[in-house]
């Protein structure tokens, strides 16, 4: 997914849900296992600015996106038309700055208009976060709002042995209003 392509995403549907990396604090780095340390994000942009990683083709053919989509990228977004923003990048949901009470990338998420954010505040595991998210989806895709969503996902999680440790479930907060639902 390129940053153009999330964007148009936030202002054309109701839930939008990203699986990426996220990078939440000074010269944090990629893991590195990922495929993107070798291209053309590597340091440069990311040290200082929260953000998610995404496709960074657009750079490539001489567009403006470098493939890291900033908190100070979205902040003056309006008219959006998604509800709820679902962060499954590791440390989306992570404070910048620790005098604030919300996220950097998950303000500027609500400065454009998103009523809630579900992120991970900390590293997350893909296969434990997938059953996660799917639990969570099928419950806000029935009108369930946010926070019951996710209560609803976590006794889920911990009533199954293979899951029910913190670890699996516990990096997840929701930002913002937790009781909107989809409507559509």
């Amino acid at each position: 997914m390129t940053e153009a392509t999330f964007l148009d995403a936030l202002q054309k549907f109701e839930v939008v849900h990203i699986s990426t990396h996220g990078i939440n604090r000074a010269f944090e780095t990629l893991p590195a296992n990922s495929a993107l340390r070798e291209s053309s994000l590597s340091e440069t942009r990311m040290e200082g600015y929260p953000g998610i990683v995404l496709q960074a083709t657009e750079q490539a053919r001489g567009g403006k996106s470098d493939g890291f989509l900033q908190a100070w990228e979205i902040a003056g977004l309006s008219n959006v038309g998604a509800k709820i923003v679902v962060l499954s990048a590791c440390s989306a949901g992570r404070r910048y700055n620790e005098s604030s009470y919300f996220p950097e990338f998950t303000s500027a998420l609500a400065d454009a208009g998103i009523r809630s954010v579900l992120a991970a505040r900390w590293k997350v595991d893909e296969a434990p976060t997938r059953v996660a998210m799917e639990k969570f989806h099928a419950e806000i895709k029935g009108g369930t709002p946010v926070s019951e969503a996710w209560r609803r996902t976590v006794v889920k999680m911990r009533s199954d042995p293979s899951l029910s440790h913190p670890s699996n479930w516990a990096a997840f907060g929701i930002y913002g209003d937790a009781e909107t639902m989809v409507t559509r």
